[in-house]
């Protein structure tokens, strides 16, 4: 339990430079300098101001300076990656099973969030961390089974890429426009090089089965035509690429007793 809080009090922390990654990357700005600011009034916070939800809760939600509202975004991406981290230290123990889903689930809060803003997803993420999920691919397999196991996760990130890749092909004959960008074959191929092959199609099912309901809740409130409603897909991928790093294999088991 100790391991899980010390995880809960680093999640805090990254999280809180995950925001600022969130905010920066779009706009393909540095993530080092300046340091954090108001982006109202551009007052250079001190430390005190930038303590992860305590000091959200001290100023009320307001700049010190300004008092313009903070966006809530700021807590509660603070407090998911804390959470998701005591889960991982919680579940999996002091192992590189933990440490690697506690990597995959800061990488997938902030492209879920970065989607959901901007319909974005900075390369500064996904492309590192397919680059993380080889190596952890590599490190987590038996040994004398590592390059197995890292020839197992660049064959999954290829095969879910190549197949976004023929829908996007698809897509672009049927319709002669984009469907699907080049942001979210570059995030299947990150969850495949973590998740692998099985929990890799869950996650995919889950984002397909949540964004498909998105979108007739979307048709039906605003009457529009399927082909005209745009969704961040990539939130539902990082979505479902969350739930398929605690509960992927349990999900598969049940779907599979169903055909034994």
């Amino acid at each position: 339990m100790t391991l899980a809080v010390i995880a809960f009090v680093l999640g805090l922390l990254f999280g809180s430079f995950l925001n600022v990654c969130i905010t920066r990357l779009p706009l393909h700005e540095s993530i080092i300098r300046p340091r954090s600011h108001c982006p109202r009034c551009a007052h250079a916070l001190a430390w005190y101001d930038n303590v992860p939800l305590v000091s959200f809760a001290l100023l009320r939600g307001r700049c010190r300076q300004c008092s313009v509202a903070i966006s809530r975004r700021y807590p509660l991406v603070e407090f998911a990656v804390a959470v998701f981290w005591f889960a991982c230290v919680l579940l999996f123990g002091p192992t590189i099973q933990a440490f690697r889903t506690a990597v995959l689930c800061w990488l997938l809060i902030g492209l879920f969030v970065t989607d959901i803003e901007t319909y974005t997803l900075p390369d500064a993420l996904t492309i590192p961390g397919v680059a993380l999920g080889f190596a952890f691919a590599a490190a987590a397999a038996p040994a004398g089974h590592r390059l197995a196991g890292f020839a197992h996760a660049v064959i999954t990130a290829c095969v879910f890429a190549g197949l976004f890749l023929a829908i996007r092909k698809l897509y672009w004959l049927w319709r002669r426009k984009e469907g699907m960008g080049l942001g979210d074959i570059k995030l299947i191929a990150l969850i495949g090089s973590f998740l692998l092959f099985s929990r890799t199609t869950v996650a995919l099912f889950v984002a397909v089965l949540a964004a498909s309901l998105f979108s007739v809740v979307l048709v039906i409130r605003k009457k529009a035509d399927a082909g005209q409603v745009r969704i961040p897909f990539g939130t539902f991928l990082a979505a479902g690429g969350l739930i398929s790093a605690f509960a992927g294999s349990r999900i598969l088991d049940w779907y599979l007793r169903f055909f034994y």
